[in-house]
Parts: structure tokens; sequence; C-alpha cells
């Protein structure tokens, strides 16, 4: 999703195209081959251009940008910055339509930024709200939104509760502020549907943290579980099935691993 969502000039497409790109329609050709070729083997598709812009993906129409297309292969620092976005727009809407083709779920960065001295508050403030625009256009495609969008984790709730397309990914969060993560959990499942949700995601590139990782987040899922039952919105009898259910059997569900391991010719005993 990133060659579409951030793009600057057409290299990035032109790894993947028969020939190199000089139109919008070969360049919406060369997503559809991206997607050919990945698709089968992918279990989702991420995009994490939020870091670099606003979320707002307008519906621009393809003859509405041809002409800015041309001129972008051949000179791309010469467009101002809405041609730009216009560009991106229409070639992110063709990776969502490519993406609910293949039902793979997008996974969107949204909320806190990773390292420090960049993060632009009033945009990740706006994301959801810019974000509502291709929930509405892509019903039949699976949001899934990551990192609980911290600090703006009660507007995810909503979000979640009213959009049936719309989840909740919690990777990250329990090592951005893991008491801010409880009560996200556990008003989340007062709240929202219990299979909308997936609880963990290690978000480390060294794998050697993870377990650590894991270990805050068992205890923070403890604890909301702990308070949702001593003060009585879940029965002891519930709490087995919706710990599996958020832990392990939500990811299962929405996410084809069957599918990809298939693709990949491995197989489960």
């Amino acid at each position: 999703m990133g060659i579409a969502s951030s793009i600057g000039n057409i290299d990035k497409l032109n790894k993947f195209a028969p020939v190199k790109i000089k139109t919008l329609k070969q360049a919406h050709d060369t997503i559809e081959h991206i997607f050919e070729r990945f698709g089968p083997k992918a279990i989702a598709v991420k995009d994490q251009s939020a870091y670099g812009r606003r979320l707002l993906y307008e519906n621009v129409k393809n003859e509405d940008i041809e002409s800015i297309f041309k001129q972008f292969v051949q000179h791309p620092s010469s467009l101002k910055p809405e041609e730009l976005k216009a560009i991106q727009d229409n070639l992110f809407r063709k990776c969502l339509h490519c993406a609910t083709e293949y039902k793979l779920p997008v996974k969107l960065h949204i909320g806190y930024f990773a390292g420090y001295n960049g993060m632009d508050l009033s945009r990740v403030r706006n994301n959801l709200c810019d974000l509502v625009p291709l929930i509405k256009d892509f019903p039949n495609t699976t949001f899934v939104i990551m990192h609980i969008t911290y600090p703006y984790q009660n507007e995810l709730i909503a979000l979640c509760k009213h959009y049936r397309n719309v989840y909740a990914d919690m990777c990250w969060s329990w090592i951005i502020d893991p008491a801010s993560a409880t009560r996200f959990l556990k008003e989340f499942l007062i709240t929202v549907p219990a299979h909308k949700i997936f609880t963990f995601g290690g978000d480390y590139i060294p794998i050697e943290l993870v377990p650590g990782h894991a270990r805050i987040a068992r205890r923070g899922i403890t604890l909301a579980i702990a308070q949702l039952l001593q003060e009585g919105w879940l029965s002891e009898s519930d709490a087995p099935s919706l710990i599996q259910r958020i832990m392990n059997r939500n990811a299962h569900e929405t996410f084809d691993l069957p599918r990809v391991l298939k693709a990949y010719q491995i197989y489960l005993p």
C-alpha cells in the first residue's frame, strides 16, 4: 500500500512493471499485477502513510488526473502538493479495491509516532475523522486500526462500534502505555462486540524483545478481565471463552492463515 499512499516518484512502481510506466492506466495495471503476484501469499496489507500525510484519501477520478500523472512521470518535482496528493489518493483507492478483491484485511498505522521529536499531534488527532470516508466508500473492506490510535483510543471504540468493517489492533499499545491499554481493553469489551479486537502484536524487529512485550500484555489483559468480573460486567462462566476469543480466535477468523500456508505449500497437521 505504501507504494501508492506515499509515492513521490514512479520508481517504486516501475520495479514491478513490465515496461516503464507512462500513463495512469499502466500504473493501475501494475498495482493489479502486484496483487495478482503477492495477494494469494499475503495475510493482509499494511500502510503507514499517516507518518507523512493526512489519511484523507479522496475519491479522485481517473480522468481528472491523467494529464497530471503524465507530468508526474516526467517531472515529479514540478507538481504542486495538491496535485501529488490527488495522484496518491487515486492510487491508494486502487489498492483498496484490489485488497478487497483478494479479501485481504487492510492494516493502518494510526496514532502515536515511533521515534521522537517528530510527531504532528494535530494530524494524529484527525486520523480517524479523515478515515471515515474510506470506511464508508469501502464497506466490504476490513480495516484493522493499529496501535489503538493512542492517545485517541476512545474515538476508535466509537468507530469500531458504529462501523461493522472496522477492527482494533492492540499491537504496540502495551509498551506505549500499559495502563491506558488496560483501560482501553476493558472499555472496548463493554462497548463493542468482542470479535472486533486483537489483543497482541509483538511490534518489534528483534524477536528477543517479544516475550517481554507479551508478558506486559498478559498482565494488562488479566487486569482488564479481572475488573470486568469484579464489577459484574462479565460472568465467570463466560470469561474462558472470551479470553480465548480475544487472544487467539479473532485473529484466526479474520486473517486467512490456512490459505496463505497452502500458497506456500505448508500444511498443518
